[in-house]
């Protein structure tokens, strides 16, 4: 579902926000993307700070990982690229496309041939259609940062080519990312310098969950009500190439129970040991922002791997509980529950998916807030939902009565979605 024009849903006009209206989402870093241009266009009625998680680990993140160390990026870059959308000038176009393009996703020579077109500007496709009408600074700006990621990847692996990157698939937006944090050694500044450079309107901001060292990566843990444990984000939400991003075909066999974040260096034994569980504190950035915003939406998307990993943070519960009762908290539902994250297959179902309803959902971010609390507190779903969207033609189970009733939901609001 989405935000726009010609849509049934709680407009910004709606008495559910004030004017001026401030917004903080917490999201990953694709679904929410379908609105997120559209609410960087209302820049002057509306100022939106989005939250992400930086435990990615999957994709052409994890080469970076693998090669660099350091924080992951790409849910801040995917967010930062779809921000720089609302910005219709040509060479704010011509910046986007050329930090959202990926390299050669099948043959290793290809992609890396293709790295070396652009960012030695050669004459050529490359030249042609990636740095065309970007401007001279802008163009020794984003080069400048691009070749200290390859400098760096470089000194790293050496000649051996055991360690060779390999640069299938890779994100030039990561590459770009990953120079400037590397460059700066701060993960704040990297994600500055992007924004400034892609053009997102200022009054979009864009934060990680977390201030951490940027050198430092963020290590994903989730338990299962069976006990079982899986380290890695990727392991949870979409593991192995033959299986689908939403993760159909391959089930857990138990629902999942919660997520935490492991120590970066915990060896595989840390699954067993809960002694390798780490705690994370808010970036003081989010603290500020969710203070002073006029409503908090938990956005669509993953449940656990986009929403509950940032929510467990350290002192986001406590911020978003003491809000005012009239500042809205809205969670904003998929249309189904049938993703790897929110459905199950127990060994003995004989086949039978088993499904999180939109209760369960709503209990699950109370879950991951309550487990952010330092003073122990449990509070009910009402100190942290009050309102829940659902897109019409929606295939989960609702539950109206029971998220009104017993769980004091205000409002649930259908809208119309684009699929």
């Amino acid at each position: 579902c989405r935000f726009g024009p010609n849509h049934t849903h709680p407009s910004l006009d709606d008495p559910m926000f004030d004017k001026k209206q401030s917004l903080v989402i917490f999201s990953g870093g694709t679904a929410v993307n379908s609105f997120a241009t559209h609410l960087a266009q209302k820049a002057n009625e509306l100022t939106t700070t989005h939250i992400l998680p930086v435990s990615d680990d999957g994709g052409s993140t994890a080469e970076i990982l693998r090669v660099l160390g350091g924080t992951a990026v790409g849910d801040i870059r995917s967010r930062c690229l779809k921000l720089s959308e609302a910005e219709m000038s040509d060479e704010a176009q011509a910046v986007a496309k050329l930090l959202g393009h990926r390299l050669d996703k099948d043959n290793k020579a290809a992609a890396r041939a293709e790295w070396m077109q652009i960012i030695e500007c050669t004459t050529g496709e490359a030249e042609t259609s990636m740095w065309q009408r970007i401007s001279p600074p802008y163009k020794d700006t984003i080069r400048a940062f691009l070749l200290h990621f390859h400098h760096e990847i470089m000194r790293r692996t050496g000649s051996s080519s055991r360690c060779e990157f390999d640069f299938r698939n890779g994100s030039v937006g990561n590459f770009f990312f990953a120079g400037a944090r590397l460059f700066y050694h701060s993960l704040d500044a990297a994600i500055f310098t992007y924004l400034r450079v892609s053009c997102v309107p200022p009054d979009s901001c864009v934060l990680p969950v977390i201030q951490i060292d940027s050198e430092r990566s963020i290590k994903m843990g989730t338990q299962l009500t069976n006990g079982r444990r899986i380290a890695g984000q990727n392991e949870l939400s979409h593991p192995g190439r033959l299986v689908s991003k939403d993760g159909r075909g391959d089930w857990l066999e138990s629902p999942v129970e919660r997520v935490f974040y492991l120590s970066s260096d915990a060896p595989s034994v840390a699954l067993q040991e809960p002694g390798f569980e780490v705690s994370h504190v808010a970036h003081p950035m989010v603290l500020e922002k969710l203070k002073q915003c006029c409503a908090v939406v938990y956005g669509c998307g993953s449940l656990y791997t986009s929403l509950c990993i940032s929510l467990i943070v350290q002192g986001i519960g406590e911020a978003i509980s003491s809000r005012d009762a009239d500042v809205p908290k809205i969670l904003m539902l998929n249309g189904e529950s049938l993703d790897r994250e929110t459905a199950w297959e127990p060994a003995a179902a004989g086949g039978e998916v088993n499904r999180m309803s939109a209760p369960d959902m709503v209990m699950a971010i109370v879950a991951a807030l309550n487990q952010s609390r330092a003073d122990g507190q449990t509070l009910p779903a009402s100190s942290y939902v009050t309102h829940v969207l659902y897109p019409k033609g929606a295939t989960l189970e609702l539950d109206r009565e029971r998220l009104l009733s017993e769980m004091k939901v205000k409002r649930v609001v259908c809208v119309d979605s684009d699929e």
